[in-house]
């Protein structure tokens, strides 16, 4: 497979595309025991065969794929493979997950062995924020295994995001290089203690994720929401939550998008747990910009939907976000004008006018009864 890749020209990139896709449904979804035995009495030689068989294709796979990054060491080409992997990476078979992540793995440390950077001279890292955004649920994976190679990716790249800094390789930074100690404990099952490694992650994000790829990593988490297994999913919520409560600050050009996606969200999250926390970080986003969110919600319309309405139900599970929301509330309704005098339809004579309750007034009324 791999000798696709160095022939002259230059594949296209559809072609190329084409080529991803293919191989990647061919392998991922091959079975452990791909090759049947043909007699009984070849058994053993028949496992032998076959696990050889499996092992040579998934590293052709492999080597493709690097071959593929090598001809165009950079983030946007590394970006573009990731996009292939995605659909695989949230796949709900284990074993195509765990191949999409090994992969994962070889190409992150592919682009960290051969990319040359320049010391002292800082530069971007483009897709920093989408790619640690799209391996956050796989900290809480069901397989440890999988677990570790996430936690392992995500400090690898935080390590490339150093070396674009203009960083050398033998500088250490403590909080990237504290990430080692997480891989040991996602090994464990116990869920209290997953949730505190998914926190430390959350942390370790909040204080090395570039102002730049802030939004891009939160759009990729929102995602992330949705993933089939319950407990990646609710990873991915309680990442977005601290990132949120940590960097909130820097969003205020990005509320109203923001609010408008976590809506959509909200209306699709299967996991209760997931959709709880997802609402918590709209509580989380009031925080920092009140004013904002809360204009936002008002100008869902009437009658609003379950999900707007547990927006505003949620800020009142914090005592200090409840009062600050009410305030606002009442505020705006001393402001507001309770209704409008349009000419009344029924009448011939249009100086008869009748009295319309104010959308916005009614809105801010509504929400104070929720």
């Amino acid at each position: 497979m791999q000798y696709h890749s160095r022939l002259d020209p230059v594949m296209t990139v559809e072609v190329v595309s084409d080529l991803m896709d293919t191989f990647m449904m061919a392998v991922y979804t091959l079975a452990a025991d791909c090759v049947r035995n043909r007699e009984e009495e070849d058994e053993e030689r028949e496992k032998e065969a076959k696990g050889d068989l499996l092992v040579r294709t998934l590293n052709g796979l492999a080597e493709l794929l690097k071959q593929l990054l090598l001809k165009d060491l950079s983030s946007q080409n590394l970006d573009n493979i990731f996009k292939h992997l995605e659909p695989w990476l949230s796949s709900t078979v284990e074993l195509e997950r765990h191949r999409a992540m090994t992969n994962a793995c070889q190409l992150i440390d592919c682009y960290y062995d051969r990319k040359e950077f320049g010391i002292g001279n800082a530069t971007v890292f483009a897709h920093l924020g989408d790619h640690v955004g799209l391996l956050v649920p796989r900290v809480a994976d069901p397989s440890v295994s999988i677990r570790q190679l996430a936690v392992t990716c995500i400090q690898r790249l935080l390590q490339i995001q150093l070396l674009y800094n203009g960083h050398s390789r033998d500088e250490e930074d403590q909080v990237v290089g504290g990430i080692s100690q997480l891989r040991e404990r996602v090994a464990q099952d116990d869920p209290n203690a997953l949730y505190t490694v998914v926190n430390d992650i959350a942390k370790v994000l909040s204080l090395k994720l570039p102002a730049d790829q802030l939004d891009p990593f939160l759009r990729r988490l929102f995602k992330g929401l949705l993933d089939p297994q319950d407990h990646s999913s609710s990873s991915a919520c309680v990442v977005l939550n601290g990132v949120m409560r940590n960097r909130g600050a820097e969003l205020r050009t990005q509320v109203e998008s923001l609010v408008s996606d976590l809506h959509c969200k909200l209306s699709e999250i299967v996991c209760t747990q997931t959709r709880t926390g997802t609402l918590r970080c709209v509580r989380t986003l009031a925080n920092h910009h009140l004013v904002d969110v809360i204009n936002c919600l008002l100008k869902y319309p009437l009658p609003y939907d379950q999900t707007v309405r547990d927006c505003w139900q949620v800020f009142g599970a914090d005592a200090g976000t409840a009062q600050n929301v009410l305030e606002r509330l009442v505020e705006m309704l001393f402001r507001a004008v309770p209704y409008v005098e349009k000419p009344d339809p029924r009448e011939r004579d249009k100086t008869k006018t009748i009295r319309i309750a104010n959308q916005p007034t009614l809105a801010v009324r509504i929400c104070c009864c929720c």
